[in-house]
């Protein structure tokens, strides 16, 4: 996993194969703000470690699934302490290309890797948080995970040749994604990304500095919304579609 998309958390993400991906942008009244994106690691955990548990039981024996269950939890947590919050560095992480390039260094510098949760919460998250001065951070964010997803063949399946743009002007927010067809590379159909990607969805919440007006969306569902914060969802299906999707906020 140390590869050079993974300190934007994507690996980890994908890792997981099934739940969701969250995302949430806080918009300050300047135009500034922070981007968060995490994944609860533990499902995919359990998920392996349920699985290798009932390989290991002999043929003709029946499984006990509840037991299985017991234990897997208590193996689950034995590394882990009650609660988390824990900083991890970028310096082990980050390639040579990376390193020799001063503006995508200037954009990991006002980023931060972190793991926060634990026994007690029953989650354990897997997230980044950048601090953008604007959309244009942003937007080079989206151009370097999408970079970065083009080295991971699991990854690409559902974000390579997906074009984002992104802009944030003082009272309003537009973000839209565009797949773009490519004749060279075969597209995965619903059914095998179904069976790698189980039950994803992507959580994609904004707050906005002011009243919100009005949202307009595309592929994606409102699943709620207050004065100054609206919460989105995005769906598998609708994630390997070649439909646009997009978002438009106005406060």
């Amino acid at each position: 996993m140390i590869r050079y998309f993974y300190f934007f958390i994507i690996g980890a993400i994908l890792m997981s194969s099934c739940g969701e991906m969250r995302e949430e942008i806080t918009i300050k009244p300047n135009g500034s703000g922070t981007y968060d994106i995490s994944a609860d690691m533990i499902p995919m955990m359990r998920g392996m470690m349920e699985g290798f548990a009932k390989m290991s039981i002999a043929e003709g024996e029946e499984a006990d699934s509840a037991a299985i269950a017991a234990k897997v939890d208590e193996m689950l947590w034995k590394d882990f302490g009650d609660e988390i919050d824990s900083v991890m560095s970028f310096d082990e992480k980050i390639p040579e290309n990376i390193k020799s390039d001063p503006e995508k260094m200037a954009l990991i510098e006002n980023a931060e890797m972190y793991m926060r949760g634990g026994k007690s919460k029953g989650y354990l998250l897997s997230g980044l948080t950048l601090n953008f001065k604007n959309a244009d951070d942003l937007q080079k964010l989206m151009e370097l995970s999408k970079e970065s997803t083009e080295n991971d063949p699991k990854a690409s399946m559902l974000f390579a040749n997906s074009n984002t743009t992104m802009k944030i002007s003082k009272n309003s927010l537009f973000r839209n994604s565009v797949r773009e067809e490519d004749d060279t590379t075969a597209t995965p159909t619903l059914d095998e990304l179904t069976s790698l990607f189980d039950d994803f969805s992507i959580i994609t919440v904004i707050n906005t500095p002011k009243k919100i007006k009005s949202v307009k969306v595309k592929a994606y569902e409102v699943i709620k919304q207050t004065d100054k914060s609206v919460t989105l969802k995005y769906d598998l299906e609708d994630i390997i579609s070649n439909e646009p999707s997009e978002i438009m906020i106005k406060w």
